[in-house]
């Protein structure tokens, strides 16, 4: 009888053993699993954010060439209408006057964008 009973125990201890031995390796391999498919993901992440920064600094000197093409023809463009509106500003009709003002002021206010 206590041959019986230890023989249950051992082959009890036995299944508990193996089945705790399995059930660790599961969780073992799930944990490696995750930490791969984390480290692929964090690396991914990063090749695309350092994408972003390339497209980012691509926009930013492409802004900048459009802000000079813009400002360099409204600044040739800016200096004869002053210019004008000082050399000719009594000799000029009301109508023109308020139009070199007009397109003085919004040349000024485009090359105030720009910048």
């Amino acid at each position: 009888m206590h041959f019986a009973n230890n023989l249950y125990f051992l082959a009890l201890t036995g299944v508990i053993v193996a089945t705790g031995s399995y059930v660790h390796s599961r969780w073992r391999f799930r944990e490696f699993a995750l930490r791969f498919e984390l480290d692929r993901n964090r690396k991914a992440l990063e090749e695309s954010n350092q994408k972003l920064l390339e497209l980012d600094q691509i926009k930013s000197r492409f802004f900048a060439n459009i802000s000079h093409e813009l400002r360099t023809p409204l600044t040739l463009l800016l200096a004869p209408l002053e210019k004008l509106l000082h050399q000719f500003n009594r000799s000029l009709d009301q109508d023109t006057r308020e139009l070199l003002v007009t397109m003085h002021s919004n040349g000024m206010r485009l090359l105030k964008t720009h910048q």
